[in-house]
């Protein structure tokens, strides 16, 4: 074996060599970067009063008392393939900060090896010297000494990355509930919309009938049966596009569910409840700590100013240290004798002298992935503020458009029955049904669909606020 190797009656304990750990004891932690937010006191838009509970601390299972909505977000919750996928980019993300924490304790294996060597005489010329060497025992390979905090720095950006890779999963896990209760709504009524279509062309087709016989009997005109044929093929139509949007959120909410595209079981009761006339939305302040998606950012944003410390960090000498204890023998049978032991520690000392060019590259590369993550959180933040605002701002607008569009529909109503019947007494022409027909059957539809968009916004507030 080669000069370095110490005998000793006594080797010292490989495990003795962690305790060099505790050198870097001491090296600042790294300050976060806070950028300048200007978070709003209270919102523009009109929200309920600030003592309400805000909507995002309801459980979603609140938001809508819907047992097949309920069994549906729970089976897509427990199904869906991109929260599946979300889970596991956590799991990755945990892996590899656990890889990295590693790399801060001295690794310990086992070794063993044997080398023949043969080399000429010193002492006789042409002769060889053939030499053997046996040994066994525990190696501490190349470990690095943190003593500047870079190799924490690193650790500590993996653990954030983690962090953020955790609340990434839950936004998406808040994405997947709005996502399957909005679907929901719209198949709700999607089916209100197949049914107001279908009583609709019902109407129409007897309407037909009754013009057919009248002129038949002479009293109603070609023109007048052509235009009640228009009306109910009119109706057939729009019964056929909703039944195809209908048939394709079907589709939309099994996949979510993570089934494959087929029925699935709803309540038409949803729309039962009575709106509220404003939402509660809790304050500004609350909305940074609570919705995930801003809490991932501001963890990307420290796992850059962990990589900025890391990347300065470069600049400075590294100190690494291997070793190793165990027995060395010419021979194999007394390999494991007591006067056999043996010990060696190799410290080394590495300095950066010409790599100042790369290093300073690899600094400027850093602190801008860091200036980027600063930037990247605060349009998070305004955009989670704006998301909440324009929320508020649709809830009161369908809630005031809903009323408008049930007064038209009342109104519609009383002017159909009432040119119906002055058609049937004579008094007026067709065109006149033919007109109050079509109002009214847009009047309906649009009613059914500000009915569901403001039950939605329900929804939306829930997810623009980080609901659990």
């Amino acid at each position: 074996m080669n000069n370095s190797v110490v005998r000793a009656r006594r080797p010292v304990p490989v495990v003795a060599l962690t305790a060099l750990a505790l050198l870097p004891g001491c090296v600042v932690p790294v300050a976060r970067t806070k950028p300048e937010l200007s978070s709003p006191a209270a919102w523009r838009a009109p929200a309920a009063p600030a003592a309400e509970a805000s909507l995002a601390e309801l459980p979603w299972t609140e938001l809508y008392r819907d047992p097949a909505l309920a069994a549906l977000i729970a089976e897509a919750l427990a199904n869906n393939s991109d929260l599946r996928i979300a889970a596991e980019r956590v799991e990755l993300a945990r892996a590899q900060y656990r890889v990295q924490r590693a790399g801060r304790l001295p690794a310990l294996g086992g070794t063993g090896s044997f080398t023949r060597d043969s080399r000429p005489s010193t002492l006789t010329p042409g002769d060889q010297v053939t030499t053997n060497t046996w040994s066994a025992g525990l190696a501490v390979p190349a470990w690095e000494i943190d003593l500047w905090g870079r190799v924490k720095a690193l650790s500590g950006a993996a653990r954030e990355r983690y962090l953020a890779a955790e609340e990434t999963r839950r936004a998406a896990r808040l994405s997947l509930v709005a996502e399957v209760a909005g679907g929901y709504l719209n198949l709700v009524a999607l089916d209100t919309q197949v049914r107001v279509a279908v009583d609709t062309r019902g109407l129409r087709e007897r309407s037909r009938e009754l013009i057919a016989q009248r002129r038949e009997a002479g009293v109603a005109s070609g023109l007048e049966l052509a235009q009640a044929d228009a009306l109910v093929a009119a109706a057939r139509r729009t019964i056929a596009e909703l039944e195809r949007q209908r048939d394709r959120q079907e589709n939309a909410l099994a996949v979510l569910a993570g089934r494959a595209p087929g029925a699935i079981t709803r309540d038409p009761v949803v729309f039962a409840r009575a709106l509220p006339p404003l939402l509660p939305a809790g304050l500004p302040a609350d909305l940074i700590a609570r919705r995930p998606d801003l809490r991932s950012a501001e963890a990307e944003l420290h796992a850059a100013d962990l990589d900025v410390a890391a990347a300065r960090r470069t600049f400075l000498p590294t100190v690494s240290i291997s070793g190793f204890a165990g027995f060395i023998s010419p021979g194999f049978e007394q390999l494991l004798d007591d006067d056999r032991a043996a010990w060696n520690v190799q410290p080394a000392v590495a300095l950066p002298l010409f790599q100042v060019g790369r290093l300073r590259a690899n600094l400027a590369a850093q602190r801008a992935r860091q200036r980027i993550a600063a930037e990247s959180y605060v349009l998070a933040v305004r955009g989670a503020l704006a998301d909440v605002e324009n929320t508020l701002v649709d809830h009161r607008s369908y809630v005031e458009q809903l009323a408008a569009s049930e007064a038209s529909l009342t109104a519609a109503r009383a002017r159909f029955e009432l040119t119906a019947k002055r058609y049937d007494e004579g008094v007026s022409p067709y065109f006149e049904v033919l007109d109050a027909s079509r109002e009214l059957f847009q009047a309906e539809l649009e009613v059914v669909q500000t009915r569901r968009a403001a039950y939605a916004t329900i929804i939306q507030l829930y997810r623009a606020l980080g609901g659990s």
